[in-house]
């Protein structure tokens, strides 16, 4: 055994997450988008382990909504991994993770869908959840702005322009945001995947 192990100076090993995210695509143009978590209060408190597999009281968010479930009826998720076909082939997928999932999946599937740079868009500030218009469509909702995110200039520019947004908290983008993974398959086999780096999401093609 190493001495800084011993003396318990040793590098720390990685922490482990309760969400992640995975979008791959293989040589032929397989493409599979994928999102774990528990969906459980934070890290869960069942304490049980079955052959070494951690169950933190998976769904314990969701107990009220699986027990209204009619027989054969759809499980609910806030998951919302997409993927965009054209003429019947993937062309765009992405598996989001975070409170703010589905307006920020849905946005970045806009820009990706378009053309746009993947990079550009994934480094935009992310949307954040607006549950107090949460029965709203996504369209008729207000954009959150962290106070003091941007400049006074841009936020009365944006105010001219009629942009409907509302400033809040700033530590709210800490804590009520999404993110994704995600990949482009181009018309002629080009392929690009993007990611936000060490924010539990993986983007890979082969």
């Amino acid at each position: 055994m190493r001495l800084d192990a011993l003396a318990g100076i040793a590098s720390p090993q990685p922490t482990g997450h309760h969400t992640a995210t995975v979008v791959a695509v293989d040589r032929w143009g397989n493409v599979a988008a994928l999102v774990h978590s528990s969906n459980t209060m934070i890290w869960g408190d069942s304490g049980m382990v079955v052959g070494g597999i951690p169950i933190p009281m998976a769904a314990g968010i969701y107990q009220q909504r699986l027990a209204a479930i009619v027989p054969g009826g759809r499980l609910p998720s806030d998951m919302a991994p997409l993927m965009l076909l054209r003429d019947g082939r993937p062309s765009v997928a992405i598996a989001g993770l975070g409170s703010s999932v589905v307006p920020e999946s849905v946005r970045l599937m806009i820009g990706f869908s378009r053309g746009e740079a993947m990079t550009d868009w994934l480094a935009a500030p992310p949307l954040l959840l607006n549950f107090e218009q949460a029965g709203l469509p996504l369209a008729e909702q207000d954009e959150l702005i962290p106070t003091g995110a941007y400049p006074e200039q841009v936020v009365t520019a944006l105010r001219a322009m009629g942009f409907r947004f509302r400033t809040v908290d700033s530590q709210r983008a800490g804590a009520l945001r999404g993110t994704v993974a995600a990949v482009r398959l181009g018309s002629k086999g080009v392929r690009e995947a993007a990611e936000v780096p060490e924010v539990l999401a993986f983007a890979e093609t082969e």
